[in-house]
């Protein structure tokens, strides 16, 4: 699937998209049907919607993880595949390896797919809730 296909079901249902999403996410909501797609297929306009609302900063804060499992799988793979398979912060390669927020849930981070990268487990298990600064300063200082 492309996305055009993507293009075609978003103005089939475009009256459907803007009553649940708003006019102001629907830019936001169309970009992130691309990502989707790109590593996951479409999921059908429902589906989609509710998948996005469980992302989405202002839907109750619900990490993807804990909500779809399998959809977080899915992400992780593509976000391994994407950097390479190497931390973002120590530049190991292989091993363990996590999805590390870069922006910490607990500060307001989503599992947005510019806001997840690649991190060995010592450095996600490192780096707990901070932001990529404070991981850096404080690694500096630990070394």
């Amino acid at each position: 699937m492309s996305r055009f296909h993507v293009d075609r079901e978003l103005d089939k249902h475009k009256e459907q998209v803007l009553s649940e999403i708003g006019k102001e996410k629907y830019d936001a909501f169309h970009i992130w049907c691309y990502k989707i797609m790109d590593f996951h297929g479409w999921l059908g306009i429902d589906e989609m919607i509710s998948h996005y609302f469980k992302q989405d900063l202002d839907k109750g804060r619900v990490r993807l993880q804990e909500t779809d499992n399998d959809l977080w799988k899915e992400m992780s793979k593509y976000i391994f595949k994407r950097d390479k398979y190497i931390c973002s912060y120590c530049g190991k390669v292989g091993g363990k390896l996590e999805v590390d927020h870069i922006i910490p849930f607990s500060k307001g981070g989503n599992d947005s797919f510019e806001n997840l990268t690649t991190s060995c487990r010592t450095c996600n298990r490192q780096k707990k809730d901070k932001s990529v600064k404070e991981f850096l300063e404080w690694r500096r200082y630990h070394e």
